[in-house]
């Protein structure tokens, strides 16, 4: 291993560079990320802190059979792309390249060098040789809290497990909504590269229907010095059965070691249902000629008949004697004002201290701290989301505003559903139905549902609250006083269990679970109950595999009495197909939307063609309802 990396030559590039003949002498450009991507295809990463931050790209010749034919290969240095100037200080060694050779657990090698804001190019001293083992190349800055986010990744892009990033030196990690970093090895051939390119599929729909066609865009990556002015994708599936031929001719040939997205084009998926459906694209012919080398890209897509709008559950972990839990709620209720979206909101007073509020609900949900007991937090759908430190916990924010807590929204309401929740209730009974999409995380038996009767809007004048009534700080929003409300209350436990009842679903997926109404105290305010059931998975062993299906809210006391979701009863929409195809609704609505099966937006007062669609609308009482039906 290279033990001393030196600069010998930093140049600073205004666009991408690329490789324009074919002879040995030229150098590739070997990365997923096009040569000179826009900022406005761009999402810059980092932690908005103080913090070590290191991203690689891999070059595996182990997996990548064009690297594998390129065996003796000298890398002699890196193209990367930095969002803003980072210069080392006097003495310092905060910005460098790196290098790490067999396994990013290997002791890395590394020169302090001056990034420039945009493109920056810098040549190893001793150059590396490309062999069996894998070789990551990239770069490291100290971010900056006044100058943050500083690494740059092609969004539309995304190519599994190809770069990781390491914030903060705590581990690395890879995301697969980060898109592919800007960063590319300069690797000088020892021969001619034959022709090679990959394939992704972007902007596809969330939920796609099985062995049908969904539109999408798909992302060229040359890997080669030849250009590209047509090329064939063939798509296949989990057990290798080929789904799809997909023939490109382009207007314009993709340059060397360059990429773009193309639009216009549609992929048929495989037979099988289930939440990540693993498709493989391959590149299998360019410019007229099968390629010999061969980099296939498999992507998971989420493959249902049904498609299920997510109501994102937001619970916050809070307690009575927790100074700076006034401030989560203001900041989260802001967030939520924002996202102007439904969502179920529930707290559990556990975790930091317990209080009158704390429910055995509360108590055995502690393992999803990890062991790291902390108030305020929040976690939505029960998910780790990419970005946020690998926890189900996201920590109050440092800035005072709630674009973090919005953000984790916005990933949640763009993660499809796997259920629908719906919601009635009577003065007798309560009733949860649905139907749960059929899938891996669906049919093992661990399914539960949890259903509770909330209360909100319980004032500090009866139970008081650390941070309002007493210890309020100096820095506090002028009106938190005034807003603070202790809402999500869980009041009753309508399942069985603490943690739920496991979920009886038919071979259809449909299931329907009744509840006798509880008794109510008379210190609650009824025109603040409500009840809200969640359909989630359960496991103290995996973190991960505590995700929520989908929530549900039902208002029946007094539906205007505090904002948030209600959802309509079955039945409530009345919704009929004419003859040829249009989409009508009879019931009373403010406004409706109709979508088919992946997801798209379609005018139901156009003739539609055959399959499913889902109808939301609006009533004139502020409430939501959907229905599905079909065009035949």
């Amino acid at each position: 291993m290279n033990k001393n990396l030196l600069i010998s030559a930093a140049m600073l590039l205004a666009g991408g560079i690329a490789a324009t003949s074919a002879d040995a002498a030229s150098p590739m450009h070997f990365g997923f990320a096009p040569a000179d991507a826009s900022l406005d295809d761009s999402s810059s990463q980092g932690s908005g802190r103080n913090n070590y931050i290191e991203a690689v790209i891999r070059l595996s010749p182990s997996e990548y059979p064009e690297l594998q034919a390129l065996k003796g290969s000298k890398v002699t240095g890196i193209r990367c792309r930095l969002r803003t100037e980072y210069r080392n200080p006097t003495g310092k060694k905060f910005s460098a390249i790196s290098a790490y050779q067999g396994s990013l657990d290997a002791e890395p090698v590394r020169q302090t060098v001056h990034f420039a804001e945009g493109w920056n190019e810098f040549s190893f001293d001793e150059p590396f040789v490309l062999g069996d083992e894998d070789l990551y190349v990239g770069y490291q800055v100290f971010e900056l809290q006044g100058s943050p986010h500083p690494i740059l990744s092609y969004k539309p892009a995304y190519v599994p497990g190809s770069y990781y990033i390491n914030l903060n030196r705590q581990g690395w990690q890879t995301f697969d909504d980060k898109g592919a970093l800007q960063i590319e090895a300069i690797i000088e051939p020892e021969s001619s590269p034959a022709p090679a390119a990959l394939a992704t599929v972007c902007e596809h729909p969330l939920i796609v229907a099985p062995e049908t066609a969904f539109d999408g865009k798909i992302y060229i990556r040359n890997l080669s010095a030849e250009p590209i002015n047509s090329a064939t994708v063939t798509v296949t599936d989990s057990h290798g059965n080929q789904t799809d031929r997909i023939d490109i001719t382009l207007d314009e040939p993709i340059s060397a070691y360059d990429g773009k997205v193309l639009s216009g084009y549609s992929i048929i998926t495989g037979a099988d249902v289930a939440v990540d459906v693993p498709h493989t694209l391959t590149v299998t012919a360019i410019n007229g000629n099968e390629t010999s080398l061969t980099h296939p890209v498999t992507q998971t897509f989420y493959v249902s008949h049904d498609a299920f709008n997510r109501v994102p559950l937001v619970e916050e972990f809070t307690s009575m004697t927790c100074v700076n839990c006034p401030f989560m709620f203001y900041y989260l209720e802001e967030a939520l004002h924002n996202f102007g979206q439904q969502y179920v909101y529930v707290s559990h007073h556990s975790g930091f201290n317990y209080d009158v509020f704390t429910s055995k609900v509360d108590r055995d949900m502690e393992y999803m701290f990890a062991g790291n007991k902390r108030n305020p937090t929040m976690m939505v759908d029960r998910t780790i989301w990419p970005g946020f430190g690998g926890e189900l916990m996201v920590g109050a924010t440092s800035e005072n505003n709630g674009n973090k807590y919005l953000s984790i929204l916005n990933l949640a309401l763009h993660t499809p559903a796997l259920a629908s929740v719906n919601v009635s209730a009577n003065d007798e009974t309560i009733t949860v139905s649905g139907r749960v999409g059929l899938g891996d995380k669906t049919t093992d038996g661990n399914v539960v549902i949890s259903t509770y009767l909330i209360e909100d809007g319980l004032s500090t004048d009866i139970y008081p609250q650390e941070g309002i009534t007493s210890n309020m700080a100096d820095d506090a929003p002028a009106d938190l006083r005034e807003k603070f409300r202790h809402n999500g209350i869980i009041r009753v436990n309508l399942s069985t269990a603490s943690m739920g009842d496991t979920l009886d679903i038919d071979a259809d997926g449909y299931y329907s679970v009744s509840y006798p109404a509880p008794e109510f105290n008379k210190l609650w305010k009824r025109e603040n109950c409500h009840y809200v059931s969640i359909l989630h998975r359960n496991s103290e062993s995996d973190l991960r595999d505590n995700i929520v299906l989908n929530a549900g809210d039902s208002r029946p006391f007094d539906p205007n009495s505090i904002p948030g979701v209600t959802v309509a009863a079955k039945g409530k929409l009345k919704v009929f197909v004419d003859n040829d195809g249009r989409i009508n609704v009879v019931s009373p609505a403010v406004s409706v939307k109709v979508c088919d099966i992946n997801g798209r937006t379609v005018d139901p007062s156009s003739p539609q063609p055959n399959g499913i669609y889902v109808v939301a609308a609006v009533l004139p009482d502020g409430t939501s309802a959907t229905a599905k039906v079909a065009v035949r």
